[in-house]
Formats: C-alpha cells, sequence, structure tokens
C-alpha cells in the first residue's frame, strides 16, 4: 500500500450482493391479516419508484415509511414494519 488509510468501506447489500427474499416479509404481513403481505407487495412493486427515491435520499426516512403503513391500511406500527422489511 503506498501510505494512505483506507477510511470507510461502504456495501449495498440489499439485492445487489445479497438477495432480498420478499416472500419472508409477505409471510410475516400474511400472519397478522389473510393476504396483507400480497397486497402490500403488489403496491411495492407498482410504486418501486419511492423504493430508489428513498434510497437515493429524495425521500425522507419518516415519509418513505408512512407511505408503506399507509399501503398496509395501518394495521402495523413503524417498530413491526421495520422489523418486517429488514
Amino acid at each position: 500500500m503506498s501510505g494512505k488509510i483506507i477510511k470507510a468501506i461502504v456495501f449495498d447489500l440489499g439485492n445487489v450482493l445479497l438477495p432480498f427474499d420478499y416472500s419472508v416479509a409477505v409471510k410475516r404481513l400474511n400472519e397478522i391479516e389473510e393476504n396483507l403481505g400480497e397486497v402490500f407487495l403488489a403496491f411495492y412493486k407498482e410504486n418501486y419508484s419511492l423504493h430508489r427515491s428513498f434510497e437515493r435520499g429524495d425521500l425522507s426516512r419518516e415519509k418513505f415509511i408512512s407511505l408503506m403503513l399507509n399501503a398496509l391500511h395501518n394495521k402495523i406500527d413503524e417498530e413491526t414494519f421495520c422489523k418486517i422489511y429488514s
């Protein structure tokens, strides 16, 4: 090495280095209410641009979560959503 110190290494894991298995989230949502997972997945796929906006920082965490909770008809709270989504 030429004496330079590496200060940070950044990885984009979700669906870049590691595949994201949506079926896990769908299953967990369906445990809360029948077909809630399928309803959410359809919304998510149709509105994937929201996810991309969130990833780019164009959409705040609060706004993204609010939109996702609305898509889930507010059947779950923010903490539950974050556990299921992550």
